[in-house]
């Protein structure tokens, strides 16, 4: 059976979940788009709850359905309109999915390199920053402070499908969280404008030789960066050198920076 009423109770029910409150209340998320929904049903298949498709995409993209298939989970049937009243970024598929929630625990025994975010509000950062941490391999993502909210439908695309593909902790004090870090044996770094020392300088915390160490990069609010008290919570603060007129770089862009320089110093 196709569902084809789009002020169906059930059609409201999901498209409430793009509102923060509801979230919370019920402990879901939504997973909107053909990639978003391939990694949940591939990496986090337990914390599907339910997933729509219209039949037009279910034949664009069978790999998908027949992953659903082997999971032993369920796709329902929808017309475009009913994808659509559920929300305008389904792409015609999308997923309700239960909320996960990681610690430093999680962290591997033999973590090398951690990207951590405090304050860091806006969920097209967030979800760009969990990418590029999933691209390089990072161990985990901890979001520390007043973070975006990593199950923001924003984010979610925004990280395409990395959110289910690596540890995300959410911690809500971030000297409880540094703390943690340096104890499992990371060299905690601040990204700061501000720091004397510069990725690509001979020696000091910047070098080739530093960025070889296990490291946990920090990064702070867009606006204000990291506080006093953040980067001298730190073991050390390195800046990218800016060569042009540009005044900053965008957190997103920062974090990637930082985190391929730590790749291919190894």
């Amino acid at each position: 059976m196709e569902m084809e009423n789009p002020r169906a109770e059930r059609v409201k029910k999901v498209k409430a979940l793009a509102n923060r409150s509801v979230r919370q209340r019920r402990g879901q998320f939504l997973a909107e788009g053909p990639g978003a929904v391939r990694a949940a049903v591939q990496y986090a298949p337990d914390r599907v709850a339910e997933m729509y498709v219209s039949s037009q995409v279910a034949m664009r993209h069978p790999d998908i359905i027949d992953s659903v298939h082997a999971q032993g989970l369920r796709a329902v049937t929808v017309t475009p309109e009913v994808a659509q009243a559920m929300s305008g970024d389904a792409q015609g598929i999308l997923a309700v999915v239960n909320e996960f929630h990681g610690s430093l625990g999680d962290v591997p025994a033999r973590v090398r390199h951690v990207v951590v975010l405090i304050d860091v509000r806006d969920p097209g950062n967030v979800g760009t920053i969990i990418r590029t941490a999933d691209a390089v391999g990072a161990d985990a993502v901890v979001l520390a402070g007043t973070c975006a909210d990593p199950f923001n439908p924003k984010v979610v695309r925004s990280s395409a499908g990395s959110i289910f593909q690596l540890p995300l902790i959410r911690e809500k004090a971030w000297e409880g969280a540094l703390a943690s870090l340096r104890s499992r044996g990371l060299r905690v770094v601040a990204a700061h404008g501000s720091a004397e020392a510069a990725i690509g300088d001979a020696h000091g915390p910047g070098s080739r030789e530093s960025l070889r160490l296990p490291t946990a990069w920090v990064f702070g609010n867009e606006a204000e960066g990291l506080t006093d008290a953040q980067v001298h919570a730190c073991d050390d603060a390195v800046r990218i050198p800016i060569v042009g007129r540009a005044e900053s770089l965008n957190v997103a862009s920062a974090a990637a920076i930082f985190s391929y320089v730590s790749l291919l110093s190894q």
